[in-house]
């Protein structure tokens, strides 16, 4: 393993990315300090033996983050916020806007538990289908 890297310092690193992808487009999965540790860590131990076996550092890299966000694409957080921001929200964002937003998505989960909600679904006609979906179901909300 190169000299640099240890599996502390990649573990911190990979964990700060996690928290930053948590933050924008799970929030509510912040408060799990196990699921990230667990995550960054798995990521952080594949990253380390690529880097033993001498693979290229980018490639390493690349997939280890693959690992740390498997299933986290996908946003049900997102797509609300995206769908209220374009209807309703003024700028600048507020906590009033957030609340509404974590107040939509407990609205909008039966409409999300009719769905295969996977990384892989996204830009899917499902997903089209999905969202034109939340959106009557948000504006109804709202108006």
């Amino acid at each position: 393993m190169h000299k640099k890297y240890t599996q502390a310092n990649v573990f911190a690193f990979l964990k700060s990315e996690l928290i930053s992808h948590l933050e924008k487009y799970h929030p509510r999965l912040i408060r799990d300090a196990s699921f990230i540790c667990m995550r960054s860590d798995v990521a952080a131990q594949y990253f380390c033996k690529q880097a033993e076996l001498g693979v290229d550092e980018k490639i390493a890299y690349g997939e280890a983050k693959c690992i740390l966000l498997q299933e986290l694409l996908f946003s049900k957080y997102d797509i609300i916020k995206d769908i209220y921001t374009k209807g309703h929200q003024k700028e600048p964002f507020t906590e009033k806007d957030e609340e509404m937003i974590q107040s939509l998505l407990d609205e909008c989960e039966d409409i999300f538990h009719r769905y295969d909600l996977s990384d892989k679904s996204i830009n899917s006609p499902q997903h089209i289908k999905l969202y034109s979906e939340l959106k009557e179901k948000v504006q109804s909300i709202l108006d």
